[in-house]
């Protein structure tokens, strides 16, 4: 395992979380995952041995309106990066990098690789 490599997955599809985590856990990440509104509510900062480098969070989870546990990342890890991993372009803040749904895993490893690397030069 990576040493600070933790991502918050947020995914309520069952299938694509196993799938991602397994392919960030192929690269030495260590996945955090949630899959509704109450799970990321439980995993607020003082809960979390260590701090996730970032957050994979899809907008559409069960708990709360569209969004929701987006916010509530924003929250607890403010200083995190997102990636938003979404269907529904329409419903991303400009303020938050889209992944559209389905996505390229090789391009959406690029960037959690270039998020990662940029983490541990600063």
């Amino acid at each position: 395992a990576r040493r600070d490599g933790a991502v918050l997955l947020v995914e309520d599809d069952a299938a694509l979380a196993e799938n991602l985590g397994d392919l960030l856990a192929s690269r030495g990440l260590t996945v955090v995952p949630a899959q509704n509104l109450p799970d990321v509510e439980h995993l607020s900062a003082e809960h979390l041995a260590v701090k996730p480098f970032l957050a994979l969070v899809d907008l559409r989870v069960p708990g709360g309106k569209t969004g929701a546990a987006l916010e509530l990342v924003r929250e607890c890890f403010p200083e995190t990066p997102r990636l938003v991993i979404s269907a529904w372009p329409d419903e991303c803040s400009r303020a938050e990098e889209l992944i559209r749904k389905p996505f390229d895993s090789r391009q959406l490893l690029s960037r959690i690789e270039a998020l990662y690397e940029a983490r541990h030069e600063s």
